[in-house]
């Protein structure tokens, strides 16, 4: 959300905490001030289906060398949540 402030729902937090990342969202997060208290939103980017997954980016930024690794099957996945492709390259997915 910003430098000093992360969001981190392992241990409690709202329903979406259970949303899954996706390198092919189907929703944005998008931030908001709500009086005095920065807020994060969660919004479809197209056309969600019914029985349809909910995903959206994590854009997930490692505070360390070990990075996430992302399986998320799309046919333009990074291999992570951050983006950048694993090694220079981009990961074909088989799923």
């Amino acid at each position: 959300m910003t430098h000093e402030l992360v969001i981190d729902a392992s241990l409690m937090g709202s329903m979406a905490r259970f949303i899954n990342h996706s390198c092919d969202p189907n929703c944005v997060t998008e931030k908001w001030n709500v009086g005095s208290e920065l807020r994060m939103g969660i919004f479809a980017a197209k056309k969600i289906l019914k029985g349809e997954e909910v995903t959206y980016n994590y854009q997930f930024q490692s505070f360390g060398e070990i990075k996430e690794r992302c399986m998320c099957g799309s046919k333009n996945c990074t291999g992570n949540f951050d983006g950048v492709a694993l090694e220079g390259q981009p990961v074909t997915s088989t799923a």
